[in-house]
């Protein structure tokens, strides 16, 4: 057996946890005492010759066996090595450190309280490697390659490192593990029953990381886990292998994440569920190259879900949010009944982030949709149901209609402007038609100074408002009126003109928004009307002053906040 370099005290330590190896497990092979020379000397192991081969995450499994006894190690010299106390008498504080090794034998590290660090790089083993209530500094299983990982209950201080080429092919199982940190950047978990990792009230003092190259076939749980840091899955692969619809790629429901929750160009094919997930900040969007918007997970549960933020790199805007909304509903409608309403705490959560991150107008366009998308089923639903409830479904569709359209459900308060806008111009086109010619004035005195000035010659010229406002004019004219082609120069009293000169003159756009404006008076709508028999005074000009009194209402309840902003 070639004995290693050190002090003597190494060397003679050395030599004596070698005898107490051989006298636990038997006669050791070359690989072994190479082993046991290198952990009482602080060093690694290093088994791989020249011209061996290297583990790959793409090594065949049963690469292993062209590998030589040089490469050797049984399960029960490790085993010795952790939990037999004469033998940590002569190990380096720095624990077991061992590079392309085949370990042969099951390793069953349960209950044992290892007080270093275990380093498995490169390594292959034969069998699940079992660790349930295990106390151990740090576990590095960077690039080696597992059966399985079974360690519930594990308690390591430094963390697990399952990284870097590492390739478990029945999954890894760490319910109510005590770790401080999780590091799988760049492993692959496979597992035969449809789970890669299981990882359930698991507590981790620093983050996870299932990134960069991850590989996940088969659910990521992590139901229930508090993570003290993120949880970083960014450029990750997440397949299930369940086909139904309810089937988890990646389940945190339940988890408390303090950092980020980071899924930013993460691949999930199958369901993320964050139900009930308490999320520090989310930055959560995958980009394409050529693509301008975001492609947010096709299934996803966001019910019950906090977060204190939107990452600021992420989008902001409501076009994107309301699209990542939008999958969580259709995700949703699958698990409840259609008929439904859409569940509204999503939206309002939403909404309050985008208001407290200085996104005031995004915030309002999500309650807006949040408004639009409840009615309709609340209307389906009273229809279902007999009764009152029934009777009153169409009044509530018109009501939930037009507090939609006109404030956006008392969300878009200053809609009602373009509203007004609107209606003010097409009543200003409409009433000044003809210059005006087809309204007429509404007090009789008016109307009986005209009627003496038709007896004195009127040729049938329709009276108008142009022609009123050319009397009004010409008052000054010593009290003659004079027409500039189809009237007689018509004699009136000082009565008659000083009735005349008082009425108000006509003006379209002064009228249009004095009929629409309630309870605003602009002395046009009481002096003018529409000519009988034309259809702006039987048809439109009803509509239009109705219109007015439904925009003014609704925009001051929901200005005021009477009205209640669903």
């Amino acid at each position: 057996m070639q004995e290693l370099k050190g002090t003597p005290g190494q060397r003679e330590r050395a030599r004596a946890l070698v005898d107490l190896l051989t006298r636990e497990c038997g006669e050791l092979t070359e690989a072994e005492g190479k082993l046991a020379w290198a952990v009482a000397l602080g060093q690694t192991c290093e088994l791989l010759r020249h011209g061996d081969e290297k583990l790959a995450v793409e090594s065949n499994q049963n690469s292993w066996q062209a590998w030589g006894l040089h490469r050797t190690i049984r399960s029960t010299v490790l085993r010795t090595l952790c939990s037999h106390r004469e033998a940590r008498m002569f190990m380096d504080p720095q624990g077991v450190r061992l590079t392309d090794a085949r370990i042969v034998g099951q390793l069953n590290l349960s209950g044992a309280n290892v007080p270093f660090d275990l380093r498995f790089e490169r390594c292959d083993f034969e069998y699940p490697v079992f660790a349930a209530g295990t106390r151990i500094q740090t576990l590095d299983l960077t690039g080696t390659h597992v059966p399985g990982l079974v360690a519930d209950r594990l308690e390591a201080q430094g963390g697990v490192f399952l990284r870097h080429g590492f390739v478990a092919r029945c999954g890894v199982h760490l319910p109510s593990a005590r770790i401080g940190h999780l590091d799988c950047e760049g492993g692959r978990f496979d597992s035969p029953d449809g789970y890669a990792i299981v990882g359930d009230r698991m507590i981790v003092r620093a983050g996870v990381f299932l990134r960069k190259k991850f590989e996940a076939h088969g659910a990521v749980l992590l139901g229930g886990a508090d993570i003290g840091g993120d949880l970083d899955c960014s450029n990750g692969y997440f397949k299930t292998k369940d086909t139904s619809k309810d089937a988890r790629a990646l389940d945190a429901t339940g988890a408390t994440i303090q950092g980020s929750c980071n899924i930013r160009n993460a691949t999930f094919e199958g369901f993320l569920d964050l139900t009930r997930t308490r999320i520090g900040s989310i930055n959560d969007e995958r980009r394409e190259e050529g693509r301008t918007d975001a492609l947010w997970p096709e299934r996803l549960s966001l019910a019950d879900c906090r977060y204190d933020a939107l990452f600021m790199g992420s989008y902001l805007d409501a076009r994107n949010r309301l699209r990542w909304l939008a999958n969580h509903d259709t995700t949703i409608s699958d698990f409840f009944p259609e008929n439904n309403p859409p569940d509204p705490a999503p939206y309002r959560w939403l909404a309050f982030i985008l208001r407290k991150q200085g996104h005031e107008r995004d915030a309002d366009l999500v309650l807006v949709r949040l408004g639009w998308r409840r009615w309709r089923p609340l209307l389906r639903q009273r229809l279902t149901v007999g009764g009152w409830a029934r009777a009153s479904a169409v009044p509530l569709f018109v009501l939930s209609f037009f507090y939609g359209m006109i404030v956006g459900h008392g969300y878009a308060r200053f809609r009602p402007l373009w509203y007004l806008a609107g209606f003010w111009l097409a009543g200003t086109i409409i009433f000044g038609a003809q210059d005006g010619r087809r309204m007429q004035p509404t007090q009789g005195y008016v109307l009986r100074a005209w009627t003496q000035a038709e007896q004195g010659g009127w040729d049938g010229t329709p009276l108008n408002p142009t022609t009123i406002n050319s009397w009004i004019d010409m008052k000054r004219n010593a009290g003659v009126i004079y027409s500039k082609s189809t009237w007689q120069q018509q004699q009136l009293t000082d009565q008659q003109l000083r009735w005349i000169a008082s009425y108000p003159k006509f003006s379209p756009w002064v009228y249009s928004l004095d009929a629409f404006l309630p309870l605003v008076d602009f002395h046009q709508e009481d002096y003018w009307t529409p000519s009988s028999g034309w259809w702006a005074k039987d048809w439109y000009l009803p509509f239009h002053i109705a219109s007015g009194w439904i925009i003014a209402t609704l925009f001051a309840a929901s200005f005021t906040r009477l009205a209640r902003q669903d």
